[in-house]
């Protein structure tokens, strides 16, 4: 799990900067735009252009605006 660092509260002018967890094996394509205090479940896949506005869970893809769960993610036997 990675904690993607956040600028000290005092300095932002009273905005909301929740940690943003992505969880090991998360994919994200390009501009996607995480809300924070999301969490991205282990091996998610996000596409381009979504907007996570809440938490997905584990091996899902999600797309959109906001971003939803598309389908269930095969996993590895």
């Amino acid at each position: 799990t990675r904690l993607m660092p956040c600028p000290d509260r005092r300095q932002t002018d009273d905005h909301d900067v929740s940690a943003i967890t992505l969880e090991d094996g998360v994919k994200l394509d390009g501009a996607v735009s995480i809300m924070p205090g999301v969490t991205i479940g282990q091996d998610t896949v996000v596409a381009r252009g979504s907007v996570v506005t809440q938490d997905l869970p584990c091996g899902v893809l999600a797309s959109g605006v906001p971003a939803a769960v598309v389908c269930k993610l095969k996993q590895d036997s």
